[in-house]
């Protein structure tokens, strides 16, 4: 058997060569004015917000997912919210298992009337194939009832993700409810929202078996001239 030295070498730099894949964007932004706007996020009763979106069969993989905020309900008396930011799997009407979750944020808007924009990096999180989520941000179990409210708003556009919408939840704060009652869905809105995915890398496992046959054919071939 003659083995084609240049095709083994292609193999093996195939395996150990660190896979590249461009980025898929969900995003309604460019469609967005800039200035259109739900009021309502709080820290008392709306005390979740946040956007569905379905997932491809290839690009799963969330990296980070964006909103657009303003503290503009209040002008000149408004504060940041403190909140968590969340990704769960959605049931068609509440969030059904919370995926990923982030450590306590601010959203940094204060008073001022210009949208902000508002990053959360995922990490890398892996998510299921043609699968809906919702990602939301939610100050529940941060604030007590004898708190101050503080109000702060989401930009808002028309329903132009496919398989998403803009939703939210009266949980006043208890977190518990998010997974045991419907949420409002905003059916014909979406939040101003991207999400950036990219395909799930292959196991390492995958390296090691194509490198363990490139050994073995190896073998083969030095037995042959044996």
């Amino acid at each position: 058997m003659r083995i084609n030295k240049k095709l083994v070498s292609l193999l093996a730099g195939l395996a150990l060569a660190s896979p590249v894949f461009a980025d898929t964007t969900i995003t309604n932004v460019p469609s967005w004015d800039g200035g259109n706007a739900i009021v309502g996020w709080s820290t008392r009763s709306l005390t979740t917000f946040g956007q569905t979106f379905t997932t491809g069969a290839s690009d799963t993989v969330l990296n980070s997912f964006t909103f657009y905020l303003t503290g503009y309900y209040h002008a000149g008396s408004s504060d940041d919210i403190s909140y968590k930011a969340y990704v769960a799997e959605w049931d068609g009407s509440k969030m059904s298992n919370v995926v990923w979750s982030s450590g306590i944020s601010s959203t940094g808007v204060g008073n001022s009337w210009d949208f902000q924009k508002i990053d959360t990096n995922t990490g890398k999180l892996e998510l299921k194939t043609n699968t809906q989520y919702v990602a939301f941000f939610s100050t529940s179990g941060l604030y007590s009832p004898s708190d101050r409210e503080i109000v702060n708003t989401f930009g808002l556009t028309e329903d132009t993700i496919s398989g998403g919408s803009a939703v939210m939840s009266n949980n006043h704060g208890y977190f518990s409810q998010l997974s045991l009652n419907s949420w409002t869905v905003l059916r014909g809105d979406d939040l101003a929202f991207s999400a950036t995915l990219t395909a799930a890398v292959p196991e390492p496992e995958t390296y090691v078996m194509l490198l363990a046959g490139l050994g073995l054919i190896g073998v083969a071939a030095r037995r042959r001239r044996a």
